[in-house]
């Protein structure tokens, strides 16, 4: 137990089980010498045939004050940064305490050889002293003992030189008895405080090292999350090349098998840009580097923008999008728009891809006015959900099957809507039946302000090319990747507009 070999923490500092011990001992005993200079200054004090000796008196007092005050110093100094083992002059100075008041016992027994009240006190506080010894120093019997022992040789040595049988055989026998006492309850405590300390180190370094496997483990995690991040911007780069080129390649004159081609290139394609950006979006929000950007925005608006921008691939399916919201006219919402509508772009796209020839409506309310809560729900009427898979729906790659294709996406759409919803402050939730639909909801705290509408006026959206025959200025791109730079050209002279590249931003400084 002793060897020192299990390690752990105390105070910031790493002790071994015999630092540990060490460390106790100084904690229970280092202020210990201040209750020998006390007691003997009052019974100095108030015995007057000890103050009629101030010369004898004041020789004790300084004696057993000097290695007092040495073991307050350890006390005051190492305990607070401990992690060695106490010096040999620390124990010294508990032996010397102990003999100094052993000493002092002697010599008033000798003022006092009938044994009256002063002696009586001074046998009363040295066995008192014995016993506080005895259980502050039990974590080293060695130390315990040696210490008892020292308290009462003076006075049994007294006794035996100065033989009184009335006397010293009674005060012999007594002090042998107590003696043996202390000295068995010493080795139970001893005993018990090295169980106790075996157990303790056991945790402790237990303790550490599971420290240390979460540290590893997180490390590990964000080794992970990084290397993801950085893949994942890696393969969007040339992937977005692909979707670009494939893209140019289905305006120019192709015969049907080769658009057919084509169009499975572009479906491949942007499959697997959707599974990347859920990746990287996944690591980045387990590893907390999204952060929320709030503004004002029209959340009606943006609700429209959505659904037009997925309205094709409903119809594909045969499916009608509908939005239902009791906004009012003008209220602004603060929150973070892309997210927001990442989160309904995620929740329709699921409804469209389990739903077939029926309808999904999107809901938008305000719930809660006090507390200004936005409450979002996206109902279907598609193959619905088992009972007890909506319990585990927004764990990370758990998927679902429809009755017409097997396993569809990658899993991390719905994970990924509550982690951002749980960003957001909110909660997410879903309810479903079985062959007739199901719903999603989410509910987040916003913040909303109404903004008064002009009369008569209209907003009014431009095409890609109406709104090109408003720039006349040459357009400057700045991309370094060629790939990127062929898909930009390619565009660009697509729409009829003038411009010129530049792969760096040397390059565009020079330009410009």
């Amino acid at each position: 137990m002793s060897s020192g070999k299990s390690e752990y923490k105390n105070n910031q500092t790493i002790l071994t089980p015999e630092q540990q011990c060490h460390f106790d001992l100084l904690s229970q005993s280092g202020l210990s010498g201040n209750y020998f200079v006390t007691a003997m200054i009052l019974l100095v004090a108030i015995e007057p045939s000890l103050r009629s000796r101030p010369i004898m008196a004041g020789t004790f007092i300084v004696l057993i004050l000097v290695p007092s005050l040495i073991r307050m110093y350890y006390y005051r100094k190492l305990l607070p940064e401990f992690a060695f083992r106490l010096p040999k002059l620390y124990f010294s100075c508990v032996w010397f305490n102990a003999l100094i008041w052993g000493l002092f016992n002697l010599w008033v027994m000798q003022q006092d050889p009938e044994f009256t009240r002063l002696s009586a006190m001074v046998f009363a506080a040295t066995s008192a002293a014995t016993a506080g010894a005895i259980i502050t120093l039990s974590p080293l019997p060695w130390l315990s003992r040696t210490t008892a022992t020292l308290f009462f040789a003076p006075t049994i040595l007294n006794l035996i030189f100065n033989w009184r049988p009335e006397l010293s055989l009674p005060f012999i026998g007594l002090i042998i008895i107590y003696l043996t006492f202390l000295l068995n309850l010493a080795n139970r405590l001893y005993s018990d405080y090295w169980t106790s300390l075996s157990r303790e180190v056991q945790l402790r370094t237990r303790s550490i090292e599971l420290e240390e496997a979460r540290n590893s483990a997180l490390a590990a995690s964000n080794a992970k999350g990084e290397f993801l991040t950085h893949m994942s911007h890696e393969i969007r780069t040339p992937l977005n090349g692909v979707i670009g080129m494939a893209d140019i390649l289905g305006r120019t004159s192709l015969d049907e098998q080769q658009r057919q081609y084509v169009h499975t290139i572009q479906n491949s394609s942007e499959l697997l840009l959707n599974l990347v950006n859920d990746v990287l979006d996944f690591s980045q929000i387990n590893s907390g580097k999204v952060e929320l950007d709030y503004r004002e925005f029209d959340m009606e608006q943006m609700a429209i923008e959505t659904l037009d921008m997925l309205r094709i691939m409903a119809e594909q399916r045969g499916n009608k999008l509908k939005l239902q919201s009791t906004l009012p006219p003008g209220l602004l919402i603060n929150s973070d728009r892309l997210r927001l509508q990442q989160l309904i772009t995620n929740l329709l796209t699921n409804a469209i891809k389990f739903t077939r020839d029926g309808s999904i409506k999107l809901i938008i309310d305000l719930i809660d006015p006090g507390l200004e809560k936005l409450r979002i729900e996206v109902k279907d009427t598609g193959v619905g959900i088992p009972l007890s898979s909506l319990s585990t729906i927004f764990e990370a790659f758990e998927q679902l099957k429809d009755s017409q294709r097997s396993l569809r996406g990658n899993g991390l759409g719905l994970a990924i809507c509550r982690k951002i919803v749980e960003l957001m402050g909110g909660e997410i939730g879903a309810s479903s039946i079985v062959k007739e639909g199901s719903s999603f909801w989410l509910e987040i705290p916003v913040h909303t302000r109404q903004c008064e509408l002009p009369d008569g006026k209209e907003t009014s959206t431009l095409t890609a090319e109406q709104g090109s025959s408003h720039i006349h200025n040459p357009i400057l791109v700045v991309e370094d990747n060629k790939v990127n730079q062929l898909v930009i050209d390619a565009f660009l002279d697509k729409l009829e507009l003038v411009h010129s590249l530049a792969e760096s931003g040397a390059q565009a400084l020079t330009a410009w």
